[in-house]
């Protein structure tokens, strides 16, 4: 897959006690800028999205790592699934309740974990329907 997005010039923190918190897909440290231009690329951001009866399962790069330092690797991914039939207001705007989360350190494991996600969503709607 060839990468469409340039490079911005960002400082990535080096300070000694600090480990990095952004960054790229691929796990490679960014700084603030890039990780910030990146997030607007919905298609950089997106591993999969799928739907199955009233769940939607979606798997995002966040790259701001969820391990908040406590994890030996950056968790830089996350899945969610949500109940589209449970709708929350929030002001005055409706969303779908989220009743799943996965995080995952590499592409690898996100495309994984979401369609592991998938197959069970899939095994408990026929489960409903039959």
């Amino acid at each position: 897959m060839t990468e469409q997005y340039e490079t911005v010039s960002s400082t990535v923190s080096t300070h000694p006690e600090r480990k990095p918190d952004k960054f790229n897909k691929w796990g490679k440290p960014i700084g603030l800028l890039e990780w910030a231009r990146l997030l607007e690329y919905n298609d950089y951001a997106r591993v999969a999205l799928n739907r199955i009866g009233r769940f939607k399962i979606s798997t995002v790069w966040i790259g701001l790592d969820h391990s908040f330092g406590t994890g030996s690797k950056p968790l830089i991914f996350e899945s969610m699934v949500f109940d589209m039939k449970d709708l929350k207001e929030f002001n005055g705007k409706t969303f779908p309740e989220s009743i799943e989360q996965r995080r995952y350190s590499t592409f690898i494991q996100a495309l994984l974990g979401h369609y592991k996600l998938v197959i069970t969503y899939i095994a408990k709607y026929i489960k409903n329907k039959l």
